[in-house]
């Protein structure tokens, strides 16, 4: 397609086969390097060996007669489902002769997203119009132009007023009037038209030898008598009338509230703003050039363009409620007769100097500002809501809901205020972010041991808290520390508390034989790997073992002896698994901090622990 050189398109037809061609290639998602299908292959192959005809066409320069001769153009246009085109030709009359050439001709493919074969022909005459302007514009020829098209439905479309169609077909319908309108459309059969062989493509071989392409029909030749009918001519009057006969379409146009600037933004504070200024803007251009107002935006307009942007958001909520209260008498308004559903029907409400729709509550004489006492009512769902809440939860150092609501009632009333402010606080980002969802833990079974009846104390726990600083039972001196053993039974939870003076292991037998001495005997005590039980266990093996070597030869001895106190220690660094004494821990320690309020150090001749 490129090496044909063809600006004038005398070989329009096979140029055009070639772009459908590519089109088809693009079509099929084809690359360069891929193999060709063997039907586009068979095609290629022909195609390259038939375009060396070309060579030997030959095609005169000069296709006009003396200068004396009449000159007339005629222009042709077609389309096909793969392309359209048009065709110009000029005809000379000299006396009763009369010879047709081709002039020049025009070729595009057709949209690959499809359109209707109406359309396509709307398109043909278009470009055909265009092209006709072109010659005109480049020549000096004054002769008659007549255009044909094999579409009658084209031929409608063209003698129609624009504005009766679709945009697509109206602006194309608009062109070719202006392009067109001292000139004459008409009708010819498709056999005849000429322009089919540019809107369907040619064979080089074909095109060689085809009269009907290089002559155009034989029609050309005869009088305007014996043309075929169907003329339709576009007079410049004719365009005028059509063009002031146009549809007139009636709007009824009703004032609806638009809160589209409410919407437009995230945060309170610009809204603000932007609105504040706007009717600054609006104020300056009514006011006189000394009472314009300038610089800073003052507290008074923000409050203003608040209460105007309120105004707005129950306008648009709230516009059939509003309608119904102003068709009532007197200040106090109510929707509680009212034939319709409300969410503000059971409220009190009242219209203040501006028209703004407010509570009417039994705070009425409390003295203050004129917002707390009469708060104005803010719609359910609406941005501007979500805006207030949000910025009065940031002033509040991100309050709680209830916190939230209280704040927010004290200038505004907001319609399911409870459902506005949880989800306020639900979704702020900071609030989300300071309470992270704990990952919850599997909690293992409980041992044998904890669900298994005993006896009381055979299955201890027992674990150190403190230290707690503590006077001295006789004299004068500094506060020693003293630490608390807490045993807790496995089977009923019962706890026995001891006090250690230390944390050594000869402290922790100590208090062991306490314990022993006052429950009885215990078979196994679970702790954790502390010290001062290590060292204790270490202890109480070594004695019961010098024990049992003395008294070996008596044999009920051996029997009593030989079941001493066992020590079951939990894994190291893994606190969790002695939770059953350390929630016994966390209630002593909480009921000791109540009862020793005020107490430093603590004395033990005022509380003893049992």
């Amino acid at each position: 397609m490129s090496q044909l050189f063809d600006p004038l398109g005398l070989v329009g037809p096979v140029v055009a086969s070639a772009k459908m061609f590519v089109q088809q290639l693009w079509q099929e998602n084809l690359n360069w390097d891929d193999k060709l299908p063997n039907k586009l292959q068979s095609w290629w192959l022909s195609f390259r060996a038939s375009i060396g005809v070309i060579k030997n066409l030959r095609v005169p320069r000069w296709v006009l007669g003396s200068p004396s001769d009449c000159y007339d153009l005629h222009c042709f246009t077609d389309a096909s489902e793969k392309g359209y085109g048009c065709c110009i030709y000029v005809v000379s009359t000299a006396g009763s002769t009369k010879a047709s050439h081709l002039l020049i001709a025009k070729s595009r493919v057709a949209p690959a997203g499809g359109l209707s074969i109406p359309r396509l022909e709307l398109c043909a005459a278009v470009l055909g119009s265009q092209l006709a302007d072109s010659v005109l514009n480049s020549t000096k020829f004054t002769g008659k132009v007549t255009f044909w098209t094999d579409s009658t439905i084209v031929l409608h479309w063209i003698t129609s007023p624009p504005s009766t169609w679709k945009v697509f077909v109206s602006n194309r319908i608009a062109e070719i009037q202006r392009l067109t309108k001292n000139f004459q459309w008409r009708h010819i059969p498709t056999t005849d038209n000429p322009a089919d062989r540019i809107s369907r493509g040619a064979e080089p071989q074909q095109l060689l030898q085809d009269i009907l392409w290089w002559s155009g029909p034989p029609c050309l030749l005869l009088s305007a008598e014996d043309w075929p009918d169907s003329i339709f001519a576009l007079s410049p009057s004719m365009i005028e009338q059509q063009v002031t006969e146009r549809k007139s379409t009636v709007a009824l146009h009703v004032h609806s509230p638009d809160d589209s600037l409410i919407h437009a933004y995230s945060e309170l504070a610009p809204l603000l703003r932007i609105t504040a200024y706007c009717k600054r803007f609006a104020s300056n251009c009514r006011a006189a050039k000394q009472d314009r107002n300038s610089g800073k935006i003052t507290l008074h307009e923000y409050d203003n363009a608040l209460k105007s942007l309120i105004s707005l958001s129950q306008q648009t909520a709230f516009n059939v409620e509003l309608q119904y209260l102003r068709c009532q008498d007197g200040g106090k308004r109510s929707l509680r007769d009212a034939q319709f559903k409300s969410p503000i029907k059971n409220l009190d409400l009242m219209f203040d100097s501006i028209g703004l729709l407010r509570i009417h509550g039994r705070l009425s004489e409390l003295p203050g500002s004129y917002d707390s006492r009469f708060p104005m009512v803010l719609p359910a769902d609406h941005h501007l809501s979500k805006l207030i809440a949000r910025s009065i939860h940031h002033q509040t150092l991100h309050a709680g809901p209830t916190q939230l609501l209280a704040t927010i009632r004290q200038r505004f009333w907001p319609v399911r205020g409870r459902d506005l402010a949880r989800r306020t606080v639900h979704h702020c980002v900071t609030c989300f972010r300071c309470r992270p969802k704990l990952s919850e833990q599997y909690m293992a079974p409980l041992p044998a041991t904890r669900i298994t009846p005993a006896k009381v104390f055979e299955h201890t726990g027992l674990d150190y808290c403190g230290p707690f600083p503590v006077r001295q039972l006789a004299g004068r001196g500094a506060s020693v520390k003293v630490w608390v053993a807490v045993y807790v039974c496995f089977a009923v939870k019962a706890v026995v508390l001891d006090i250690v003076a230390g944390l050594s292991a000869a402290a922790c037998v100590n208090s062991l034989r306490r314990f022993v001495s006052r429950i009885g005997r215990v078979r196994v005590i679970h702790c954790d790997n502390s010290t001062s039980f290590v060292g204790a266990f270490r202890e109480v093996k070594e004695m019961r073992q010098q024990f049992i070597e003395q008294l070996k030869s008596s044999h009920w001895a051996n029997e009593c002896l030989e079941k001493g106190i066992e020590f079951q220690f939990i894994p190291p660094r893994a606190p969790y698994f002695g939770g059953l004494w350390e929630a016994a821990v966390k209630a002593f320690k909480h009921h000791l901090y109540r009862i020793f309020t005020g107490s430093s150090p603590y004395h033990l001749d005022d509380h003893a622990f049992v």
